[in-house]
């Protein structure tokens, strides 16, 4: 048994060796079974470094996004207009602002501890515009529930009139037009259930023409049949799937 667990160990690490250095790759090792405050780290070949709040799903999310690529695509196009829902401490906007140097991004985070993460690691990058908010299909008031998954599991609702921390959503249109998008190239919408807020209604008429590119995590755990849902409305919009990992990837057809 301790055979086996230490070749795990050893291949985990083998695998951040590739992409980190041996330094750096015993941080985020350490990381993962310690607590012991921040890390700062630096992907081979990225521009700035990032930091990471050892044993928390940061760590996981650094393998999901630096190691395993999860949004290492053929994107065919060239990506100028990217829309980042759900962008937890910033690592996924990091990788895009790094494999798309020209494009403009919008990094969507309303968690007040992983969007403070976000914008240490997203402050070099003059092309990533942060927002503190949570993405709906309308102006409403919501508030961040722990559920118990991590700082990359939480969730949001609406919330009561008189609740202290509540703040104010925004749509996928609202940000759009806000930054006088043409359109959208990447949408990349990992929100832990809200897809079917912004599915499950007109709302996504008004936003889903401008979108070239959809990478979506669907939580069918918070609502049940949602992927079927938007299989259907994708399909029907002209896109075509592909699936990435935990990712579906719709593309659609030139």
């Amino acid at each position: 048994m301790k055979y086996k667990r230490f070749k795990f160990l050893l291949q985990k690490f083998i695998k951040f060796v590739l992409k980190f250095n041996i330094i750096d790759s015993t941080k985020i090792i350490l990381a993962f079974f310690f607590k012991f405050g921040e890390i700062k780290i630096k992907p081979k070949n990225y521009i700035y470094d990032i930091y990471a709040r050892s044993k928390t799903s940061d760590i996981r999310a650094i393998g999901q996004i630096f190691v395993n690529e999860d949004y290492n695509l053929d994107y065919k196009i060239k990506p100028m207009y990217i829309i980042d829902c759900g962008a937890n401490v910033g690592y996924s906007t990091v990788y895009f602002a790094n494999k798309f140097k020209k494009a403009k991004i919008i990094a969507v985070e309303p968690d007040p501890s992983n969007f403070k993460m976000l914008l240490k690691n997203t402050e070099n990058y003059k092309n990533i515009i942060p927002y503190k908010t949570a993405i709906w299909d309308e102006k409403t008031f919501l508030k961040v529930t722990d559920i118990g998954k991590g700082n990359w599991g939480f969730i949001v609702k609406k919330a009561e009139e008189n609740e202290q921390d509540k703040f104010e959503a925004t749509t996928i249109l609202d940000i759009i037009q806000e930054n006088n998008f043409p359109r959208v190239d990447i949408l990349k919408i990992d929100i832990e259930g809200t897809e079917k807020n912004i599915f499950l209604n007109e709302h996504y008429k008004k936003w889903l023409p401008f979108v070239n590119i959809l990478i979506i995590e669907i939580h069918e755990s918070y609502a049940p049949g949602i992927r079927a849902i938007i299989n259907d409305i994708m399909t029907s919009n002209n896109y075509i799937k592909k699936v990435s990992n935990e990712n579906d990837v719709w593309l659609k057809k030139q």
